[in-house]
């Protein structure tokens, strides 16, 4: 999202690009319902599915999760 902000200033479609304080603050909100979510359904997919690099998809840690 950080560098898709870039080409979003490029055309003038936002006036500057975000900065990880906005992206990080975005998460902030939404984290706690998500884990939340996660443990009521079964913890599923396993923790380690979240960061597995043999994927053609691009995956990282959960919101919960993400520090600076």
């Amino acid at each position: 999202m950080l560098e898709v902000s870039k080409y979003l200033v490029a055309s003038k479609a936002i006036e500057a690009p975000l900065t990880w304080a906005q992206m990080k603050g975005a998460f902030e909100r939404t984290a706690p319902l998500a884990q939340q979510a996660y443990e009521h359904l079964g913890s599923k997919p396993e923790a380690a599915e979240f960061t597995r690099k043999d994927t053609s998809d691009l995956r990282s840690l959960p919101s919960w999760q993400i520090e600076d």
